[in-house]
């Protein structure tokens, strides 16, 4: 059954971005299983109308991780050419 989409955590920073990232491709990967194998009309269709959301949450976030490993790498790359 689905469990809570927030993830709770301790994580701080980087570890965190990867802990939301990992949490949500889980995430997918079950609602994707209740939509193949569901019994429940109601959960089945809240599921179907979950991945599509989910896979758009997830996009954003890989995609603002590699907009921040770049601005990280030109910092740290500006930093040992000083």
């Amino acid at each position: 059954m689905f469990r809570c989409a927030v993830p709770r955590t301790s994580k701080k920073g980087i570890d965190s971005d990867r802990a939301y990232i990992g949490d949500h491709k889980e995430d997918i990967s079950e609602f994707e299983k209740e939509v193949k194998d569901g019994k429940d009309a109601q959960i089945k269709m809240f599921a179907t109308t979950g991945v599509p959301i989910l896979g758009h949450h997830l996009a954003m976030a890989k995609s603002l991780n590699e907009k921040l490993n770049l601005v990280i790498n030109k910092y740290i790359f500006s930093v040992i050419t000083i």
